[in-house]
């Protein structure tokens, strides 16, 4: 059902309702060591714009994308399919990782989120010491 859900109706969603409806188009990747998630978000000039956070298995991307150039009295916009405004999107991850080594990135338009696995997985068994 999740698989269904990403595959088929999120992306008609994303067609359907404006940029902030959904936030940002999301990839997530895993390597042997690392999940990462790449997100669309153009138009950001200013770091405090952006705010991600991570928790074990979620990463939340939040932001803003203002008008590049301030509208003047006399202005007449023609046309626009641009986005602007406050976004927000919440990703579940694949497996859990490790909120307080990740790194992140913004070039060109395309924030790149690098997480390490948390190597201790849920259901993972831990040797007991009872000395």
């Amino acid at each position: 059902m999740n698989h269904f859900f990403q595959e088929q109706v999120l992306p008609m969603l994303h067609k359907l309702l404006p940029y902030g409806e959904l936030g940002p188009r999301v990839e997530v990747r895993q390597t042997p060591n690392h999940v990462v998630v790449l997100a669309e978000v153009p138009g950001l000039r200013h770091p405090e714009h952006l705010d991600v956070r991570v928790q074990s298995t979620m990463i939340t991307i939040r932001g803003e994308v203002t008008r590049e150039l301030p509208e003047k009295e006399g202005d007449d916009l023609f046309y626009s399919e641009r986005m602007y405004g406050k976004f927000s999107r919440s990703v579940p991850l694949p497996v859990a990782v490790v909120p307080d080594r990740v790194e992140a990135s913004y070039q060109d338009g395309m924030l790149r989120v690098k997480m390490p696995k948390d190597s201790l997985q849920p259901g993972t068994h831990v040797p007991v010491d009872f000395s």
